[in-house]
């Protein structure tokens, strides 16, 4: 049975067509088999119906089942991608000269007598295609495409060699001599007044020795691998959580903040929401104070990986450049290694649910259908 697909512009319908081995006609030879997000142009063939392998019969009711695949393709201009250059076809290669048809573009697509598709690949990454007619999904649009993700089981262990490696070497570091400031010797050296020593000093330009800052970051990382993606803040009726949010690098910011909300206690929970470093010239001694406080308080100190707990970013906006100068090249990994520990995502009491951004969508956006900016 025929079936009339209308192109109303340059959208890529399908992706690429082929020939007949006689160089005759013109067959759907690659399209997208579903569409990925509401709208996609790249779904449209699938959507009206569209399959791999049906053949072109008529384009804007001229019949061109028995033309040569390039006077086709000439009508089809602009509306296919060539299949090596991966651009937009721009002149003509038929010997009839054809001129592209004129918009909208009526195709009218058979199946051939008998013919059966290639079977479609199963979908990649143990991803599964959900039901349809799930009453959950009754609102979406028809051409959405629903998958369902099963996130492989994490190992027993995670032991990046940027962590094990530095314990044997952090170990026989020297002790740090002439130094004048906070120190730290571990978790039991941490307490309130140590932190405030630790912060009054940052903010004086003093920084931890090196020894003592990769004791200190090594400690907090084997805290966070330990967690889940997903944790959970549980807060008694008459205590309280304070949810912190783009640190971004200001100690003093951070230090006001801290002398209207306190310090962390079981009592006073906090959630610090991402976004720690970058941008802002005291990196380091922001999140070396996050760390200690995780340290101190590992039941009540909680923390999300934002967009800027990434080496890319890191890269690109200050924070390891910062590790540098104020430690060492080194210490850059071990960092890396200490975000992609930290959990993304933060349930507060199974109500509210805390989470530095939200799920990537397509670039340009594609707004959904009957709602504007």
């Amino acid at each position: 049975m025929p079936l009339t697909l209308q192109d109303p512009g340059p959208a890529l319908r399908v992706l690429a067509y082929a020939p007949s081995t006689s160089g005759k006609g013109a067959m759907v030879w690659k399209m997208n088999d579903r569409s990925r997000y509401p709208g996609d142009p790249q779904g449209q063939a699938f959507v009206g119906g569209v399959k791999q392998y049906m053949a072109v019969k008529k384009v804007n009711d001229i019949d061109v089942g028995t033309w040569d695949f390039w006077d086709i393709m000439d009508l089809l201009d602009d509306k296919i991608l060539d299949n090596s250059a991966g651009i937009f076809q721009s002149s003509g290669s038929g010997s009839m000269g054809n001129k592209p048809a004129e918009l909208p573009v009526n195709i009218e697509y058979v199946e051939f007598s008998g013919a059966t598709a290639a079977p479609a690949a199963p979908p990649a990454g143990g991803e599964t295609l959900v039901d349809r007619s799930d009453d959950r999904y009754k609102d979406l649009p028809p051409d959405a495409t629903i998958r369902e993700y099963k996130i492989p089981v994490a190992p027993a262990t995670y032991a990046p060699q940027a962590v094990e490696g530095l314990r044997g070497a952090v170990a026989s570091m020297p002790e740090p001599t002439n130094h004048v400031g906070p120190r730290y010797m571990g978790p039991n050296s941490l307490n309130e007044a140590s932190i405030r020593e630790m912060l009054a000093a940052f903010k004086n330009g003093q920084l931890l020795p090196m020894k003592d800052a990769y004791k200190l970051a090594i400690d907090a990382f084997d805290l966070l691998v330990k967690e889940k993606t997903l944790g959970r803040v549980d807060v008694p009726v008459g205590k309280k959580v304070t949810v912190v949010g783009d640190l971004h690098g200001q100690l003093f910011d951070f230090d006001h903040m801290l002398s209207l909300a306190g310090f962390p206690s079981a009592e006073n929970q906090f959630l610090f929401n991402g976004d720690f470093v970058d941008r802002g010239p005291w990196s380091v001694e922001v999140m070396f104070t996050i760390l200690a406080f995780k340290v101190w308080q590992p039941n009540a100190v909680y923390m999300n990986r934002g967009n800027h707990e990434a080496e890319m970013a890191n890269h690109f906006y200050g924070f390891f450049g910062e590790v540098e100068v104020k430690y060492e090249k080194r210490m850059i990994d071990l960092f890396a290694e200490i975000f992609r520990a930290t959990p993304l995502c933060h349930v507060i009491n199974n109500e509210v649910f805390v989470v530095h951004g939200g799920i990537p969508g397509p670039d340009p956006r594609v707004w959904w259908k009957g709602r504007g900016l």
